[in-house]
């Protein structure tokens, strides 16, 4: 069993196509540890940086994964140029920076994607679509309305799917 095991591994690989997204300077360490698994990726993606930390707990009676999630300046037209075209990789820039924590529980992928509970936090810098400053547009509305994030991403994301609608 884990509780058993006292593994340490190290793992570096130069260039990772990952379902046709290519990764770099990826480096994954593993410990498992009486129970437990730890995990740290860092790659580079679309000219910007990756941490993903997980922790899994297997001693518990059910199952836990606590994690976090940190993008750093990862470009927008560099994503958008790779997964939907050139073109509207023109008409969109600007550097994006994640980060999520989240925690869940389950014996069983649907379980935990059921308990999964955690904070998102998402921040576009100089971002502009046909030179409108979204930062700004947003920070307008926000401060007008007083919406909060929830309702400030779920208007962002109306936004892009009008855009990658209506854009060739």
């Amino acid at each position: 069993t884990l509780a058993n095991l006292n593994i340490k591994h190290t793992s570096k690989i130069k260039t990772l196509n990952l379902g046709g997204n290519t990764l770099s300077s990826l480096n994954l360490d593993t410990l498992i540890n009486n129970g437990s698994i730890i995990n740290v990726a860092t790659f580079k993606a679309y000219d910007g940086e990756v941490k993903v930390e997980s922790n899994l707990n297997t001693t518990a009676a059910v199952p836990t994964v606590q994690g976090n999630i940190n993008v750093s300046a990862m470009k927008i037209e560099s994503l958008i140029k790779e997964k939907f075209s050139p073109k509207k990789a023109a008409l969109i820039s600007g550097a994006t920076n994640v980060t999520f924590k989240y925690n869940t529980s389950g014996h069983n992928t649907d379980q935990m994607l059921r308990e999964l509970n955690g904070n998102l936090k998402v921040k576009i810098n100089d971002g502009f679509i046909h030179g409108i400053d979204l930062n700004n547009v947003m920070t307008l509305v926000n401060s007008k309305l007083d919406l909060g994030p929830e309702k400030i991403l779920e208007i962002t994301q109306s936004i892009m799917n009008i855009w990658r609608t209506s854009s060739g």
